[in-house]
């Protein structure tokens, strides 16, 4: 446990591209045991629906068990038919998820503590570009696209479900990848597309390093290093911040 907490503060990103990876690689392998068992077309099939289901209905359970409510920003509630909520959060964030008429912005209680009035705005713009490019319905297309994928070719080059299972593991590093790359691109499209109707585009950088800066207080260890390293330019989610402002 000692040697975990060590590991997280000292190296963050790193900790959480083990994470992401850990649930990367627990669902592939239980797609690859589904496709081992079942039809190709079934396992595909059941994976995307469930997927999209899933997707589709996220903010509606969080405000049917209450999680998450509506929240009035700049005299809006809602910004080009999609719905804005609070979640209640000691670390400041954003979120666009959903699809089609169940698309939500949502933000913690403690962003709209710390910024101002144009630092959120600048905020939701970000979000407002990831709904302008359905990157919640084509970032969960893409991870089901890679899932589906390795257990295909694992079960299809393989004669037994163990080995099956070992090459899917192999092959989820770089299906782990592809993944990240796509989310730095879609982060740095979609601050594009902030920066497109700023006044001032490094607003949002500014709110970014404000939001930064607060978790990292009440962390207490630094989130990235102050200059981009490997981890943070291919272990990472999100761009490092350095390359988040207009030069």
């Amino acid at each position: 446990m000692v040697m975990i907490l060590h590991c997280k503060k000292k190296y963050p990103i790193i900790f959480r591209f083990v994470l992401g990876f850990l649930l990367c690689l627990g669902v592939t392998l239980l797609l690859t045991v589904l496709d081992y068992w079942y039809n190709d077309f079934w396992v595909i099939f059941i994976s995307v629906a469930f997927g999209l289901f899933a997707l589709y209905l996220f903010g509606w359970v969080l405000l049917l068990f209450k999680k998450i409510k509506p929240v009035v920003i700049a005299d809006k509630s809602k910004r080009n038919g999609v719905k804005l909520y609070q979640l209640k959060y000691k670390y400041a964030n954003a979120y666009a998820s959903g699809f089609g008429n169940s698309k939500v912005t949502i933000f913690t209680t403690r962003l709209l503590e710390i910024l101002d009035d144009d630092e959120i705005k600048a905020v939701m713009l970000h979000e407002e570009g990831h709904h302008h490019y359905n990157d919640s319905l084509r970032g969960t297309l893409l991870a089901l696209l890679i899932g589906t994928t390795i257990a295909l070719i694992s079960t299809t080059m393989t004669v037994s479900l163990s080995h099956s299972l070992i090459l899917s593991a192999v092959l989820a590093i770089p299906g782990m990848w592809v993944y990240l790359d796509y989310s730095r691109a879609k982060e740095k499209r979609a601050d594009q597309y902030a920066f497109s109707k700023l006044e001032n585009p490094n607003l949002l950088h500014d709110a970014i390093v404000k939001m930064i800066k607060d978790t990292e207080r009440q962390r207490g260890y630094p989130l990235f290093p102050k200059k981009e390293t490997f981890s943070s330019k291919y272990l990472s989610t999100h761009p490092h911040i350095s390359t988040r402002k207009i030069s």
